[in-house]
């Protein structure tokens, strides 16, 4: 891993930790009203038929937050949505057939470039920098086992594709009828 990737690595994971911190953080200032929080995120919804697809969103209600003694503009997961509880760092290479994701997560484009196949056919290529909400699970409402149901295909569009994973729990489950349910995020 080079230093500018490594560096790159840092910036992101600082980033995680500020939106972890927003969770349980009180201390707010001014709220910062319609900003926005970086180049906003994938979400890959899933419709009341387990239909999938990706919408592109931006971040809602940023506030700026004191954080380590600086004001910094900041999301909060919202707790009834997603709870963080743990952070794993992959490279992807090659392909993954049609497939839920293994719990609910929001993936961080390190390095390279990767996609992600939806049921509605369109493929949606997330660089580096990208950031991909997807709760998508085997226990979604509309999966069907033997289908591609609440599924979507994905892969590496370089040699290797680092990628961030936060994984996610959800206190009241999936969401149901991503597509027309308002941003998690």
């Amino acid at each position: 891993v080079t230093t500018a990737t490594q560096a790159r690595i840092m910036t992101i994971v600082h980033f995680c930790f500020l939106l972890l911190a927003c969770v349980t953080t009180t201390t707010s200032f001014e709220p910062m009203g319609t900003s926005t929080l970086g180049r906003g995120f994938f979400q890959l919804v899933v419709d009341e038929d387990g239909e999938t697809s990706i919408l592109q969103r931006e971040f809602s209600q940023v506030e700026s937050i004191g954080y380590s003694n600086v004001p910094q503009l900041c999301r909060s997961l919202d707790p009834r949505v997603a709870v963080p509880k743990g952070i794993t760092f992959t490279q992807m290479s090659g392909e993954n057939p049609w497939h839920h994701c293994p719990a609910a997560q929001i993936v961080v484009t390190l390095e390279g470039t990767w996609y992600v196949r939806t049921t509605d056919g369109k493929t949606t290529e997330l660089p580096q920098g990208a950031v991909l909400f997807q709760d998508n699970v085997p226990t979604h409402p509309a999966a069907v086992e033997g289908t591609t149901k609440a599924q979507h295909f994905s892969g590496s569009l370089t040699e290797a594709c680092t990628q961030m994973i936060v994984q996610l729990e959800q206190p009241t489950g999936p969401i149901v009828d991503s597509a027309t349910t308002k941003s998690p995020m």
